[in-house]
C-alpha cells in the first residue's frame, strides 16, 4: 500500500534528524503513522519529542517502573 511504501521514507528522515538508528527510526515511524502519542524504549533519549506528536519514554530511566 501507499502507506508501507513511504513507512521507510518517514524513518529514514527521522534517521537523519534525530541521529537514531535504522531501526528506532522505523519503531517510531511505524508509531507516529499509527498515530502513536508515546513510545517506550531502552535506547531513544527520555522525553524526545518527535515531530511535535510522539513522546518518547525510557523504560531505563529512574523511577519510572
Amino acid at each position: 500500500t501507499e502507506r508501507a511504501r513511504l513507512l521507510p521514507q518517514c524513518a529514514n528522515r527521522l534517521q537523519c534528524t534525530h541521529s537514531k538508528s535504522a531501526h528506532n527510526a522505523m519503531v517510531a515511524a511505524a508509531a507516529l503513522d499509527a498515530g502513536c502519542q508515546r513510545l517506550m524504549s531502552e535506547s531513544i533519549q527520555d522525553g524526545l519529542l518527535i515531530q511535535g506528536k510522539l513522546r518518547v519514554y525510557n523504560l531505563s530511566r529512574p523511577g519510572l517502573a
